[in-house]
């Protein structure tokens, strides 16, 4: 296949994120979040201000996010905001995006 060169484009890419829970245990929770590709240039700029405007900027959508109830959580700026607010959901998601742009590691 050849090399296709996209201006920009969002991929969807499995997300896992491991919560703490009673015990000293961890719950694996998944969800695919939509990834928006930027530039080198883009990405060192986000870089500099901080994980909060990296992960803000990068997270475009996702899909299989529920309330405590089962319902769908619909992305839109208020609820990523929420879904931000959260450190080990901001660490996983920027490890993440790290594989995304570098071709991290398959899994088999």
């Amino acid at each position: 296949m050849a090399f296709v060169l996209q201006k920009s484009a969002s991929i969807s890419w499995p997300i896992t994120v491991r919560k703490p829970s009673d015990g000293g245990k961890f719950q694996d929770q998944k969800f695919d979040a939509l990834f928006r590709h930027i530039g080198r240039e883009r990405f060192n700029e986000l870089i500099e201000l901080g994980d909060e405007a990296l992960t803000n900027e990068i997270l475009v959508g996702w899909k299989n996010i529920e309330d405590g109830e089962g319902n769908e959580i619909e992305f839109n700026e208020e609820n990523k905001k929420l879904l931000l607010d959260d450190f080990i959901v901001v660490k996983t998601l920027i490890e993440e995006y790290g594989k995304f742009i570098t071709g991290g590691a398959e899994k088999n």
